[in-house]
Order: C-alpha cells, then sequence, then structure tokens
C-alpha cells in the first residue's frame, strides 16, 4: 500500500523497521540517491550496484589501477558494519544479514575519501 501527500513541509525525515519505510517531509515518491557524496579531483569511474537491493551491492571499478582501495559499511546511526579491500574490478558486497533499511557504502585509498554510496536494502 502507498499513501502519498504533500504540504510543503521544511523538513525531512525517513524511518524504516522490517520492510516498511516511512519518510515525512517534500513529496518524494520513488526516489532512490545511489551516490551523495562526489569528491572534486577524482576522475575514477566507481559504480554500486543493484540499489535499491535485496541480497549484495556490487562494486565496480572501471580502471584496475585502482584496486588498492577499500569499502566500509556503515549503518544509518554511523556504526561500522564491515570493511575490507576492494578484490578486483567487482567486489561483492553482502547485506544478507543485515535489516532492510538505508546503509553508506564508502570508498577509500589510504586515508582518502573516493566517494560515499547510500544503499536501501529491501526485506
Amino acid at each position: 500500500m502507498t499513501i502519498e501527500w504533500t504540504l510543503g513541509e521544511m523538513m525531512i525525515e525517513t524511518f524504516a523497521a522490517d520492510d516498511i519505510v516511512l519518510t515525512q517531509g517534500f513529496h518524494q515518491p520513488h526516489l532512490v540517491v545511489t551516490s551523495i557524496d562526489e569528491i572534486p579531483g577524482h576522475d575514477i569511474s566507481i559504480d554500486a550496484y543493484p540499489n535499491p537491493t535485496t541480497d549484495f551491492v556490487n562494486v565496480r571499478l572501471h580502471d584496475d589501477k585502482y584496486a588498492e582501495m577499500e569499502y566500509s559499511l556503515f549503518d544509518e546511526q554511523g556504526r561500522l558494519i564491515r570493511s575490507s579491500r576492494l578484490e578486483g574490478l567487482i567486489t561483492e558486497v553482502s547485506l544478507n544479514e543485515q535489516q532492510a533499511g538505508i546503509y553508506f557504502l564508502i570508498i577509500t585509498r589510504g586515508s582518502e575519501e573516493i566517494k560515499t554510496f547510500k544503499v536501501v536494502k529491501n526485506r
């Protein structure tokens, strides 16, 4: 069931529990943001898909010279869930053990943040 309406509110807030997501604020039907942080000065092309997901996210690098990067997966409260090195051009990041909700996948090289993805996990 979907209920949509708008009243021009100034604040946006999202609540998630199990397979229910409630977003309050601006009218946002079917809004999914996949990349939320573009760091200037990087010509690195990275994708994270599928998003939304139910099981896993693939992190795809478009150039193997950047294979020395790492990922860190955080929940909405900023707690670190896991981090590891990217394995070649495509790395699968499992979300099987995580509840439905919003997660942040941060790609780094050394101490330098390269890109951040907002990942939506359903069911």
